[in-house]
């Protein structure tokens, strides 16, 4: 189960199918494309018909199946990315190793992040995305032989027309329906939805219109930066992390000697997510820096920032900075976005809230500090934000 690898058939798909805009479409467009279908099955029989006139209709039809291919491969993406995401989340997820306890959980408590039960999960995920590729891209299915992936994780073949989005009110199915200002409308009853599927959120909407191959994985990992800083990852850190923290902190006077005696909140209240930083430097334990703040919360008893109810402008915000940073910066030859650190951090104060910038593992050299500053002063003046250096 672990060679298969749902985000290469995503990005395949990504790149073969995504071209843009998520094109508006109406009665007009369908009639048309159908009206130039008849007539090309009516003329490429005729003997008298020229093979000029032929290939310019075989390559409006063409040129008219490729909006329909976009708007397909929308409708695939809103389904998609809760299971991405879903799909990353199992694949990191490893047995919780609890801080100053030496309980670990069982292979099968689900609670605990049981292998036996991430198994489970996982299977169903697969089992639900390539049901839903099958759907939507039947001959990419069959012609790339994914249906022999299923068979390597002993997944049923089932009719995969669940997965298709439905009206709830007249149950037609996704042809029926135009996408319009991120909301779906039924061309049958009129009916309009923001969503058609019950485990996509504002967030996965929003990632509909997207300019490029890279947005995704630019946009997952800024949601991921979000929830560093909240705290919120699903990372493992080892016990023996901890055990170091505490030596250097207890030889450099910032826990008492007696901490062991003491209350979490008296032994551990000056220590400071700068301490943290600072010393998982000197244990060389560097991947753990984006870390600091759980590992904080975790040590200290002290709460995390709670940005929850920023995090839907947050990520307008970077939608609107990553389309504007595509624009300006096409031609560069700077393939990598901005640091999303960085990023948040200015995001946050444009909307006031109050942080440190000594909270963020932002940038070390003084030219990508400089770089950074003046490329982001140059996008926020474009959008209209105010800005305000960092360094």
């Amino acid at each position: 189960m672990n060679n298969i690898d749902i985000l290469w058939i995503h990005n395949f798909l990504s790149i073969k199918y995504n071209k843009g805009e998520t094109p508006e479409r109406d009665e007009d467009a369908n009639r048309e494309y159908a009206n130039w279908k008849d007539l090309y099955a009516t003329v490429k029989d005729q003997q008298n018909t020229s093979t000029e006139v032929l290939e310019d209709i075989e390559g409006k039809v063409r040129d008219m199946e490729k909006v329909r291919d976009v708007e397909q491969f929308s409708f695939y993406l809103l389904q998609a990315i809760p299971l991405l995401d879903e799909y990353k989340n199992l694949q990191k997820k490893q047995q919780k190793i609890y801080f100053m306890s030496p309980k670990s959980p069982r292979e099968d408590d689900p609670e605990g992040g049981g292998q036996s039960s991430n198994r489970d999960k996982m299977a169903v995920l697969l089992k639900t995305y390539f049901n839903l590729v099958q759907t939507y891209f039947p001959e990419e299915y069959k012609q790339n032989d994914w249906d022999k992936m299923r068979v390597i994780i002993d997944l049923p073949q089932t009719e995969p027309k669940s997965a298709r989005v439905k009206c709830q009110v007249c149950n037609s199915d996704f042809s029926h329906f135009i996408i319009h200002d991120n909301h779906f409308v039924c061309e049958t009853c009129g009916c309009v939805s923001t969503t058609t599927h019950s485990s996509v959120s504002y967030k996965d909407i929003d990632r509909v219109n997207i300019s490029s191959k890279y947005t995704y994985d630019r946009r997952t990992h800024f949601r991921d930066t979000i929830n560093q800083f909240q705290g919120k990852q699903n990372a493992s850190i080892s016990k023996i992390v901890y055990e170091q923290l505490i030596q250097q902190f207890v030889s450099h006077g910032i826990v008492p000697e007696d901490y062991s005696s003491l209350t979490r909140d008296e032994a551990f209240d000056k220590v400071t997510k700068e301490h943290i930083l600072l010393f998982l430097r000197e244990i060389k334990q560097s991947k753990h820096y984006e870390d600091v703040v759980l590992i904080h919360h975790q040590m200290t008893g002290k709460p995390a920032p709670d940005i929850s109810y920023l995090e839907n402008v947050l990520l307008s915000d970077f939608d609107i900075l990553v389309e504007t940073y595509d624009k300006k910066f096409k031609n560069s030859e700077r393939k990598n976005f901005i640091n999303t650190q960085y990023v948040l951090f200015q995001l946050l104060r444009r909307h006031r809230y109050p942080c440190k910038k000594e909270d963020f593992n932002m940038l070390k050299t003084v030219d990508r500090k400089y770089f950074h500053d003046t490329i982001c002063s140059e996008l926020f003046a474009e959008i209209g934000w105010s800005f305000t250096a960092l360094f």
